[in-house]
């Protein structure tokens, strides 16, 4: 509601469309050399969410799928398709890059409605990134997908995203939903 068609278009060209036009425009030529490595950063967010990330979330998740997608159709030109999935990392993002679709300075009927919460979520999600993995770390998981010979689709890198994944996808929605919940400020 807050979110403005150019915010989740700059999200959506950043995270995924100039993505697909890297893609389309090397792939004549590996396919031409029957060979060829694609690596696609996504983030543990292109399977998980967290609340107030939605057009992060939303841009992490098309790329994950383009990317799986692609991994199936290029699997015939032996060309191997590598997604990197990092946690909570070190960077500028939390900063600089992030989107952020409420401003707390400016009150309105719309931002008003989610201040409180938001507020909440951005403090936890900065303590996050204060204390996120260094960013070697993912250059690290970069580089074994590179040099993996095997036909693995997903690298995932940091303490987190590894425990953040795991209890993804071995619980029930149900229960890892109220596991979430958990983490999030009291009368969210």
């Amino acid at each position: 509601e807050t979110s403005t068609r150019e915010q989740v278009a700059r999200q959506f060209d950043v995270n995924l469309l100039g993505i697909f036009d890297c893609t389309k425009a090397i792939l004549p030529h590996m396919r031409n050399n029957k060979a060829g490595t694609i690596i696609n950063v996504a983030s543990m967010g292109g399977r998980t969410t967290f609340p107030y990330f939605s057009l992060y979330h939303a841009s992490k998740w098309a790329l994950d799928g383009f990317s799986e997608s692609l991994w199936y159709e290029m699997q015939t030109h032996n060309i191997k398709i590598k997604i990197i999935e990092p946690g909570a990392i070190k960077t500028d993002f939390y900063n600089r890059s992030q989107t952020f679709t409420i401003d707390l300075n400016v009150s309105d009927e719309k931002t008003n409605a989610y201040k409180e919460q938001y507020s909440k979520i951005k403090t936890i999600m900065d303590k996050a990134g204060a204390g996120g993995s260094d960013p070697i770390m993912v250059a690290k998981t970069i580089y074994r997908a590179a040099t993996d010979s095997s036909n693995k689709l997903r690298y995932t890198s940091g303490l987190d995203a590894k425990a953040a994944l795991f209890l993804r996808w071995l619980l029930p929605n149900r229960l890892y939903f109220f596991l979430i919940s958990l983490l999030l400020p009291k009368n969210f």
